[in-house]
Formats: C-alpha cells, structure tokens, sequence
C-alpha cells in the first residue's frame, strides 16, 4: 500500500491542506502560498505524491459523508492553469460523487456507476506496467469500476478534487496511511466480489477492511469482465466556489 500525501505546491489556493498533508476541503478564504508554475489556478484540484512511474500501487481515501468529490489518477502534465474537464481522453481517470448517491466514471463517454449509498473509503489500485485503474468499495470489499487499459508516457499522480462548501458544506477527503503489505502476497488469493451495474453518461464540460491482496485478485477477476453501457447526460466541470452572499 503506498504512503500517499497531498502536495501543496499543486493545490488551489482554495484548498485547505491538513498539515500532516493528509486532509484536503475547500474553503473560502485564499490561502497564502508561494507562487508555483504546477499550482492549480482555476479549478479546486491538488495532486498527490509519490510520482508514480512504475510498478503496483494502491491507496484508500475516506470521502466521510461528503456529497461531492472526485478522486483517482491523472497524468503529471495536465494542465493547471485551464478548468479541469474530467476525462480519460485528457489524462484523467477518476471516480466522481455527485449529490451523494450519483457516481460517475471519467471515461470518454462517462459512465454512471450503482454503488452502495454507503461508500464512505474509496481503494485505487494502479498497475503502471498493464495499465490499469481501479476502484473498489473498502466497507464491502466490492469492485466500483476498472477503466480500459491506458498507454502512459510520463508519470502519473493520485489526484483529489473535494466538492465546493456550498455543494457539500466543507467536508474532507482524508488520505488513509499506508499499510506498506506486499503486493507479492496476491497470489493464489481468493475472494467473492459482484459485478456492479452501469450506464454510459456523456459529459458536456468538466465494516471490513479488504487486504492489498484482496483488492489485486478483485482487480485481475474484473479485468476478465465486460460491462454494458447506456447513454444519458451530465456535466463535469470543476469550479472555483462562489463566497457567500452577506446578509
């Protein structure tokens, strides 16, 4: 499991970073941080650390009861100065919460997932070699999605993008520590897991833990599975909240 930490030279200056590097939510007031050329400048985004280049990872993110997230992978050059449009075919391959029980998939053409209301830890597991990303539901040990194979160049980073305070009220998306198992111990693991049903979305702008062996046998089970897509209607972007009005 790696140790993911939040890297405040790319957050928004919108963000509130936990100084254990391990919290992030919105917040109105601007932070004052140093001028940094990878910062974030017009959406609510801030990558994660380590640069991911090689190799098996996995990490687990608690979203609490938060209405609105976003969270997953992107390649290292997206570009920070420009509004974040969620999507695979621009280096973005993440899994959104909208209004609580809404969960979507940044694919091309992004897919509406059914997931359990309850989904308050969130597991990504990357492989870089096969390309592969992967959610899974923690509570229930579930696979949420798996997008199709990527061919990435360049390194890529955990990514977090918390819901505007006033969509969600200012909760935290919490980074989990790492429990360093190895991922050598997957072999031979057995486990049941159930497909989850989706349908396909087209975008118009932007309990019981599971072991890191558990999540590889879940991963590779779905890797075998093919999934059925129905279109309908969404939005994507990511926005810079508006302050309250005064009274």
């Amino acid at each position: 499991m790696v140790d993911v930490t939040l890297d405040v030279d790319t957050a928004h200056n919108h963000l509130f970073i936990s100084k254990d590097l391990r919290r992030v939510r919105c917040a109105y007031l601007e932070q004052k941080r140093r001028v940094c050329p990878e910062r974030f400048s017009c959406s609510l985004c801030v990558l994660g650390t380590p640069r991911l280049t090689s190799g098996r990872h996995y990490w687990e993110v608690d979203v609490g009861t938060s209405a609105e997230w976003n969270l997953g992978v992107c390649k290292e050059s997206v570009s920070q100065q420009e509004k974040v449009v969620l999507s695979s075919e621009l280096g973005f391959w993440t899994l959104s919460c909208r209004q609580k029980d809404t969960f979507l998939a940044s694919t091309e053409q992004m897919t509406e997932l059914m997931v359990s209301p309850r989904l308050h830890r969130v597991g990504v597991f990357l492989d870089v070699e096969m390309g592969t990303i992967s959610f899974y539901h923690v509570g229930d040990g579930s696979h949420i999605f798996t997008f199709p194979p990527i061919s990435a160049a360049e390194p890529l980073r955990p990514f977090f993008a918390p819901g505007s305070p006033v969509m969600d009220g200012g909760s935290f998306l919490m980074l989990c520590p790492g429990l360093r198992p190895s991922v050598s111990s997957a072999a031979g693991c057995a486990s049941g897991c159930h497909l989850v049903v989706m349908s396909c979305v087209t975008f118009i702008v932007l309990g019981v833990w599971p072991s890191v062996s558990t999540v590889l046998h879940l991963h590779r089970h779905h890797q075998r599975l093919q999934h059925s897509h129905t279109p309908a209607a969404a939005t994507n972007a990511l926005q810079r909240p508006e302050p309250p009005t005064p009274c």
